[in-house]
């Protein structure tokens, strides 16, 4: 673990400081800084708030309270230095320094900045009480930086002048470690489940693991029981590093176990139409532990294999439409033995209905 940090003076005191380029005109300095102004203060809000909501033991999308809102609010006055704007801002009221809650979210606000400005992640994650707070941290403190376009670089200074933060070491953590984020399932092996926090360990085919909050899932922990060591299910916002490997998941709604009941059809809905089936489609479902996919098995031929039980059923709705569109109304000069037999056979077995 990193060595205590010694803070002088008074921590909650942060200073935005916005460097001009060179060549830039100073009658437009107002200017420029105003369009990344705005952005910096709010995100370096929203980092605030996520460490108080860490600090306080909350889930990182909850909400604060208006109360613990206004103990944390920025308090800001800007000055203007040649070829610089300073934007001093406190953490809380100006002049009260006895909240010692507030007094620990500033002290682990320069830890965590210390540690991303040396794009020191380990040590970063290290000063995290809960796993849940690094990605939206780190997306807080980029969204946080002026854009490249602007010229402009953005340090955090404490009360002496003495730089907390800058972004150079984060914009390189963050190109070597790109991510794309999209709502998505994910598999793999519940190995642990913390109460206390609402999180959950999941060890993937990839070999990591992951740590997701199931705070916002409904009756979550009675499929979490049932499931310790075996395959699980997660649905939420993943993150895809440059490989297309997860590297994190959050806002979780959904935690699935695996489902291998048959799936049974009486009727299906192909081009916004409705058809019945009789005698009803029949459907084996299957699940392999080793590659951790479902496959489907069944009438018309039709096999599938797909990486979550939700897919696997869409799955077979694309199939089934496909087979009417591309077999079932095709002319039949222009189809194979084969396709012609199957042909009759969805004719038989579908009627239009609605």
């Amino acid at each position: 673990m990193p060595k205590e940090m010694n803070i002088k003076g008074d921590p909650r005191k942060l200073i935005l400081h916005f460097e001009y380029p060179a060549e830039s005109n100073p009658d437009s300095h107002h200017a420029i800084a105003a369009v990344a102004l705005a952005n910096s203060i709010w995100y370096l809000q929203q980092i605030i708030n996520l460490l108080a909501k860490c600090q306080l033991g909350m889930s990182a999308d909850a909400d604060l309270e208006k109360d613990n809102w206004n103990r944390y609010s920025l308090v800001c006055d800007a000055t203007l230095e040649a070829g610089s704007l300073s934007i001093p801002l406190y953490v809380g009221q100006m002049h009260d320094c006895a909240d010692s809650d507030v007094m620990e979210v500033v002290r682990m606000f320069h830890k965590v900045a210390k540690r991303l400005s040396q794009a020191d992640i380990k040590h970063f994650k290290n000063l995290l009480p809960d796993g849940n707070f690094v990605q939206p941290l780190v997306e807080a403190y980029h969204k946080m930086l002026p854009p490249d376009a602007s010229g402009l670089e953005l340090s955090i200074q404490d009360e002496n002048h003495q730089t907390i933060f800058t972004g150079s070491g984060l914009k390189k953590y963050l190109h070597e470690e790109e991510v794309e984020v999209e709502s998505y399932f994910i598999s793999g092996f519940l190995s642990g489940i913390d109460l206390k926090k609402s999180e959950v360990h999941v060890d993937l085919k990839t070999g990591h693991q992951l740590t997701a909050c199931y705070s916002e899932v409904d009756n979550a922990e009675s499929v979490l029981f049932d499931n310790l060591g075996q395959p699980i299910f997660l649905y939420g916002d993943v993150g895809f590093n440059k490989d297309d490997k997860p590297v994190f998941i959050r806002n979780v709604v959904k935690i699935l176990a695996v489902d291998k009941s048959p799936i049974q059809l009486s009727e299906v809905k192909i081009n916004n139409s409705v058809f019945r089936a009789d005698p009803p489609l029949n459907f084996d479902v299957k699940f392999d532990s080793n590659s951790l996919l479902y496959d489907l098995e069944g009438d018309f031929d039709i096999y599938i294999f797909d990486e979550s039980r939700d897919e696997l059923e869409v799955s077979l709705e694309d199939e089934l439409q496909f087979l009417w569109n591309d077999i079932a109304e095709e002319q039949a000069e222009l189809l194979a033995d084969d396709a012609l037999r199957l042909q009759s056979e969805l004719r038989n077995r579908l009627s239009k209905i609605t």
